[in-house]
């Protein structure tokens, strides 16, 4: 049978094709045992792209989806139906009303809200979704632990996405961040989506929140843009270079995003199950 690398400890172990039982069998090495049970005490499900097993299926869309991912939560069907929301970490105090105000509105149309833990209009967009009673996922650039937590001041709030949802990782609950690691779960926030709402970014011509959008522009995901945020700052070099680059649709209330994935092909359509 064909062997596969399987990374617990920060270093690949290859292992050949099976199922969790038989990773957690005597003829893996015993450190690696040992951190399988520290990670599961910990609460945290380890997802094996092989198996298919606490894998959701959208990440087999990527070219580089990860082998191994750690998830804090539970898994569920009707996070099919999400809508990721982003945006800057030093939004204005409309971008958070707005963000909140969307993600609150569109879990109670069922929507699961998609964001990255950032302060700012990621931090908003959970907000918004537990408000509503809403299921919310995190995509982690860090590990799941609370001293690697990045932002800490956010780890009370990942306990409450935890206990309505999930957060992901596909980092070792250890692992520390690191720029590119910010980067990296960009693609995962996007794939696990069926559109991206972008609320603000930053006057600048590369940032988080613009990668997100070429992600989310490359796996044919739709991308939205508020419209009184985007009068607002439509001078901005972060918002031309969305413009040149992405071609966003403009939306001026959270049912027009609904009413356009409505239309969309049926390949699309899974979104609208209510």
């Amino acid at each position: 049978m064909e062997k596969i690398p399987y990374a617990l400890c920060g270093e690949p172990i290859l292992l050949r094709e099976k199922s969790y039982g038989e990773i957690c069998s005597e003829k893996l090495p015993e450190k690696v045992i040992k951190k399988i049970n520290e990670i599961s005490d910990k609460g945290i499900l380890i997802g094996n792209k092989f198996t298919g097993q606490n894998y959701p299926g959208q990440l087999y869309e990527l070219k580089d989806s990860p082998s191994i991912i750690y998830i804090k939560g539970t898994l569920d069907e009707s996070d099919d139906n999400a809508i990721a929301i982003v945006g800057t970490r030093t939004p204005t105090k409309k971008g958070k009303y707005l963000a909140r105000k969307y993600a609150c509105t569109l879990a109670r149309q069922k929507c699961t809200i998609i964001s990255g833990l950032a302060k700012g209009i990621d931090t908003q967009a959970h907000l918004g979704a537990l408000q509503a009673q809403g299921r919310t996922i995190a995509v982690l650039g860090t590990g799941c632990n609370k001293d690697v937590l990045h932002p800490k001041e956010n780890y009370m709030l990942s306990q409450l996405i935890s206990e309505n949802g999930y957060c992901m990782s596909e980092f070792p609950p250890y692992s520390k961040g690191l720029l590119s690691k910010f980067y990296r779960r960009n693609r995962i926030i996007s794939v696990l989506s069926k559109a991206v709402l972008i609320v603000e970014l930053k006057n600048s011509p590369h940032s988080g929140t613009l990668a997100q959008a070429y992600y989310a522009k490359n796996q044919g995901r739709n991308i939205f843009v508020l419209k009184e945020i985007v009068e607002a700052y439509k001078e901005s070099i972060g918002w031309k270079t969305l413009e040149r680059k992405v071609h966003p649709i403009i939306v001026e209330e959270p049912h027009e995003i609904l009413e356009k994935l409505s239309a969309a092909p049926h390949f699309q359509k899974k979104l609208i199950k209510r």
